[in-house]
């Protein structure tokens, strides 16, 4: 019996020097496409703590996937946009500890596997509203759930960061595939030249060049 006992002591202090740092996190969703959404389009984020926080990397996400020709964020009243991107994000992280399940479990397996700690699921919501000139053209609403799993001694800190990662770009990924899916039913309200930061006078100079004999263009651009 005593033996039994200094061997289950034996075996635990084992396996959390050797192993308890250990991570078992997803991994995190890579949008593709061969196109961006030929508009160029401003953001607006909810003021909410949850927004402030998860709202900036899935912006982030989306710039660097190039869902569209150019975003602009914040976006302030009167940038020269096609569109208005409105962004809210609701959710929240929750813990469950299984340290005794698991190390129970490991120790039945005659195994060496390190105790498994605390159980973390991230559930949240995103909800985009795309406005033209104040009109609502469309709507999307992606929700997203990982859950991550983590030894006793790893770096918390890591593990939330790698989890946050991964919940924002499955946020960004399904709001990326929705937008494109849906560009061919909503694209008609747009022309088919995106919003620039040109001067007037700048582009009006450009098509007459575009339509003028090469002298002309020449002394134009003299």
């Amino acid at each position: 019996m005593i033996r039994r006992i200094i061997l289950i002591v034996f075996l635990f202090v084992l396996s959390t020097i050797s192993g308890c740092a250990w991570q078992r996190i997803p991994v995190a969703p890579q949008y593709q496409s061969t196109d961006s959404i030929p508009i160029r389009v401003g953001v607006e984020l909810s003021s909410d703590p949850v927004s402030k926080n998860y709202g900036p990397p899935v912006i982030q996400r989306l710039k660097d996937w190039h869902v569209f020709n150019d975003m602009i964020f914040p976006y302030r009243k009167g940038d020269p946009v096609d569109a208005v991107l409105r962004i809210t994000v609701k959710g929240e992280w929750t813990e469950r500890a299984n340290f005794s399940r698991s190390f129970i479990l490991g120790l039945s397996l005659y195994t060496l596997s390190p105790v498994v700690g605390p159980s973390i699921t991230g559930t949240h919501d995103i909800n985009l509203i795309l406005f033209q000139k104040e009109r609502k053209l469309a709507q999307y609403q992606v929700h997203a759930e990982t859950s991550v799993e983590r030894g006793v001694l790893a770096d918390t800190g890591e593990v939330f960061r790698k989890a946050d990662f991964v919940q924002t770009s499955t946020l960004a990924n399904g709001l990326a595939k929705k937008m494109r899916d849906d560009w061919n039913r909503i694209s008609k309200f747009f022309s088919s030249t995106p919003a620039t930061n040109a001067a007037p006078h700048a582009i009006s100079k450009i098509q007459i060049v575009e339509k003028s004999s090469p002298q002309q263009a020449e002394k134009l651009r003299q």
